[in-house]
């Protein structure tokens, strides 16, 4: 479901935030009279201890599909880390942190053109972006982010990093199939030009892509082999304003803001900057499993970024066995009326949580 959330008023200190269930079943044994065979067993590294899931996905009887807890949960615990599909950042941010993870970099020297960069926060981060970055930096994209600024749009953003991913090679076109998404014919008009633009600035480039093929050598483990550059019509074949739409739909929908906590002077200030021109977040992310969590206007769950994309749900209070597990869409300080609105508009259903029904 769409996230529109503002990070929790609810401190967490991320040190003492951990799994507490025990570890594996009692691990059974058979003994050697072979001090080999024991020194051997010895020197093997043991699996990692087993953690039973806290969560399930089940139907619902008022929202679809909704997560659900498999045994009591503390107030505090951690449910599960959320890393996501896909992410991008914030234009006001965007040469402010990693291009990949949406870490805060630390503050740049040098001449002004080091500020019109994107830049990575670790090689790791670089390395794990160098396919779809590979085809993104071949690609002028300052019409299209000069439109999506005018335009207030983030949402269009997500899908150039999608294409950009799809176009490389790296994810399936339909990476975001289970998810829910909006219905746009309301929108139609808006939609067409949009893609177009996407749609065009990519026609524009010249982008070179090694185009693979598979064959028995993959099967037998000794990898693709190269077949020359991929043609622009293969290469954006799956670009079609039906698939533009509805992976818009999907992200709109499920989208989270990552908002970071703030950790230094310098932080607040482009923090600020950031809110006067409509962007508090660092950017935007898509999540598989916490997108199947519902909404209450009392959520008894909330995400918790600490420094990058990667986030915590983290329960807000006890949760009892088989009890549903829900966040807040939206900042849940705001009044009734406006609550209503925001979902009823932007989700279309109408929040049936203690709150709402004593339209509080």
């Amino acid at each position: 479901m769409s996230r529109l959330l503002r990070f929790s008023r609810q401190a967490f200190d991320l040190k003492t935030l951990h799994h507490r269930r025990a570890g594996a079943p009692p691990f059974l044994s058979s003994f050697s009279n072979s001090a080999t065979e024991s020194a051997a067993a010895a020197s093997e590294p043991k699996p990692p201890p087993y953690v039973p899931p806290l969560i399930g996905i089940q139907l619902t009887k008022h929202a679809g599909r909704g997560a659900f807890a498999l045994q009591r949960i503390a107030s505090g615990e951690v449910l599960h880390s959320a890393r996501p599909i896909l992410a991008h950042p914030s234009l006001s941010t965007i040469n402010c942190v990693c291009y990949h993870c949406l870490r805060r970099l630390p503050k740049r020297g040098g001449t002004a053109e080091a500020y019109h960069t994107v830049s990575f926060c670790s090689e790791q981060c670089e390395q794990t972006s160098t396919k779809f970055y590979d085809v993104e930096k071949q690609i002028d994209w300052s019409r299209f982010h000069e439109y999506c600024r005018q335009k207030g749009l983030k949402y269009p953003l997500i899908v150039k990093r999608f294409a950009c991913q799809v176009i490389a090679g790296n994810i399936p076109t339909d990476i975001l199939e289970l998810l829910q998404g909006e219905d746009l014919s309301d929108r139609a008009h808006l939609i067409k030009e949009e893609f177009a633009l996407l749609r065009s600035t990519l026609e524009n480039a010249d982008i070179k892509v090694e185009k693979k093929k598979n064959n028995k050598n993959r099967d037998e483990g000794k990898g693709s082999i190269v077949d020359g550059e991929a043609e622009p019509e293969e290469l954006l074949s799956f670009l079609t304003e039906e698939w533009y739409t509805d992976v818009l739909g999907r992200i709109r929908i499920n989208a989270f803001r990552v908002e970071l906590p703030v950790q230094s002077h310098e932080d607040l200030l482009s923090s600020a900057a950031a809110t006067v021109e409509g962007e508090a977040a660092v950017g935007n992310a898509m999540y598989m499993l916490p997108s199947f969590y519902n909404h209450s206007c009392e959520p008894n769950v909330n995400i918790v970024w600490s420094n990058s994309a990667e986030g915590k749900m983290v329960a807000l209070r006890d949760i009892e066995k088989a009890e549903e597990v829900r966040i807040c869409y939206l900042d849940a300080s705001m009044g009734y009326e406006a609550r209503a609105k925001i979902l009823y508009g932007g989700y279309g259903f109408v929040c049936d949580c203690p709150r709402c029904v004593a339209k509080e």
